[in-house]
């Protein structure tokens, strides 16, 4: 898809003000950048007026490109299959469920900008909650529950054809899947080789040849399955980081949001819930509480 003509310069917080300015989402208060994104312009928009009950908003922007880097090409298109999936998986979505998506108030394509729910200042990443210590176990099995629900409703749903054929356009998902986890897992690993991870040069990976010839073999057959995969509609980056709390002082849940469904696409449940259990897992290996 071509780069559309861009008015605003969005990758600015002043920009960002300019943009909103004479809109229901003008602010002359705080515009914040959020972190933990490497792909898009994302902020926090604190409003003059509150709009449906709210007082701030998040506008997501995006490149042709990598925010982090200008050398990583990413499609525009990812915008529009981000917003579809959002709206589309709103519909499926009960009435006060503790894990929702947000609601999408604006999507303006030729500035590639969304305009959408926030799901609150306080509100924190679900790996963040729990390194701080502050998801109880009876919360931990509430939460547990809920997201289970919310994936289990999704896949089922994700499984209609005319759902699947729509997003099976949404090819750049499919190839970044693949490359991110599993073309470039053998080459990470490769002892003749020096790793781009840190980690991995010092102290040197020791693995065998025959580990390493069955990595090989896995990330190729991986990568196959992902590419071809059109078993129900995933989310496509379920995990931790990507699930924004939004809690009382006391450490009540009040909702959960799922973020970032720029790589959704037809895939296979079961990577979905391995990546959340893995995540998880990860955790609690390096944070025991």
């Amino acid at each position: 898809m071509d780069t559309p003509t861009q008015t605003w310069d969005l990758t600015t917080v002043d920009g960002v003000r300019d943009y909103v300015k004479g809109t229901p989402f003008s602010s002359s208060g705080k515009i914040v950048i959020l972190s933990g994104g490497y792909t898009n312009f994302v902020y926090r928009v604190t409003l003059d007026e509150p709009f449906r009950g709210k007082t701030t908003v998040v506008i997501k922007h995006s490149k042709p490109y990598a925010r982090s880097s200008v050398y990583l090409p990413l499609e525009i298109s990812r915008q529009s299959f981000e917003v579809e999936a959002l709206r589309r998986v709103r519909t499926i979505i009960p009435e006060g469920a503790l894990v929702t998506v947000p609601e999408v108030y604006l999507f303006d394509e030729k500035e590639c900008a969304i305009i959408m729910e926030d799901a609150g200042v306080e509100s924190v990443p679900l790996k963040q909650f729990m390194i701080e210590g502050r998801l109880s176990v009876p919360m931990g099995e509430r939460l547990g529950a809920a997201l289970g629900e919310f994936a289990g409703r999704l896949h089922v749903w994700g499984k209609d054809p005319n759902l699947l054929e729509y997003f099976e356009g949404h090819k750049m998902a499919k190839e970044l899947f693949a490359w991110f986890y599993y073309d470039r897992l053998y080459g990470l690993i490769d002892p003749s080789k020096e790793s781009d991870v840190a980690a991995l040069r010092d102290p040197p990976l020791e693995i065998s040849d025959g580990d390493l010839a069955i990595i090989k073999k896995v990330g190729e057959d991986m990568a196959t399955a992902v590419k071809n995969a059109k078993d129900t509609f995933v989310m496509g980056d379920f995990w931790p980081g990507n699930m924004a709390v939004h809690a009382t002082e006391e450490n009540e849940l009040l909702r959960v949001y799922v973020l970032d469904w720029e790589i959704c696409r037809p895939g296979l449940a079961g990577i979905e819930i391995g990546q959340f259990c893995s995540e998880i897992d990860c955790v609690r290996h390096f944070y025991p509480a």
